[in-house]
């Protein structure tokens, strides 16, 4: 869902300078005052010096709804179409071009053209010359473009642990605890069950030398090994009961 909206000084509130396409109004509206507050790229637009002015004078800048598109399409047609109504009916609107996709009705001056063109005459091209393809060709000469060796893949695995490389993070025993703890207690909802129950379906079985590994270190730990006490005392009391030798207690 796309929303149309104007801006608007406070102070003024029927006159809209500005009007825009979005996803989120909201967003879209911090995003117009914060970039010109910290004179961001976009700054020197007229929209920006207009936001400029109304803030320094201690106004608000406030936003209107004017419609909804459902397609982006939809969106840069009624946009279009928004601009021209506004500016036939007199709102002095501080857009640079007609409204949709690019950049179009945005038609430079000759001054800014003037200075387009001053500012181009004498920049050296990005073209590399004769010497510069040569020389680039010589340090790349002997180059591997395949893939990496062995070597090379173990130093890159060795200078990656302990860091944060795409999705994988290592944290601390302390960081683990605190989160292991902190989610302690925590009754999750229906969806995730669900989710958690999904997700378990289609996870890839565990290797055997992985499960080894993780039998043989739960069986290590001391939790693991309280456990064991445990059950093998109640089933101790179990089989003396059923002899007849010791009454069952109520853990039975």
């Amino acid at each position: 869902m796309f929303t149309i909206y104007g801006l608007y000084d406070a102070a003024d509130p029927g006159a809209i300078r500005y009007i825009g396409k979005t996803a989120n109004l909201r967003e879209r509206v911090q995003s117009h005052v914060g970039t010109a507050r910290r004179q961001k790229r976009g700054s020197r637009t007229y929209n920006a010096k207009w936001i400029r002015s109304v803030l320094r004078a201690g106004r608000r800048i406030e936003s209107v709804l004017i419609t909804m598109a459902e397609t982006q399409d939809e969106a840069n047609r009624l946009e279009t179409q928004t601009i021209a109504a506004y500016r036939a009916a007199g709102h002095r609107l501080t857009n640079l071009t007609a409204g949709g996709e690019g950049a179009v009705g945005c038609v430079p001056s000759e001054e800014t053209r003037l200075k387009l063109s001053k500012a181009s005459k004498g920049r050296p091209s990005y073209t590399r010359t004769p010497e510069q393809r040569a020389a680039l060709s010589a340090r790349l000469r002997g180059r591997k473009n395949g893939p990496h060796s062995a070597e090379t893949r173990a130093k890159i695995g060795a200078g990656n642990i302990g860091k944060h490389v795409g999705r994988k993070r290592t944290f601390s025993e302390t960081h683990r605890r605190n989160l292991s703890l902190a989610g302690k207690g925590k009754p999750k909802s229906t969806e995730s069950r669900e989710r958690m129950r999904l997700a378990a379906q289609h996870r890839p079985p565990m290797p055997a030398e992985a499960r080894r590994k993780q039998s043989a270190s739960q069986k290590s730990s001391p939790k693991m090994q309280a456990h064991m006490k445990r059950l093998a005392e109640m089933w101790r009391q179990r089989r003396a009961a059923a002899e007849g030798a010791v009454p069952c207690e109520s853990n039975c």
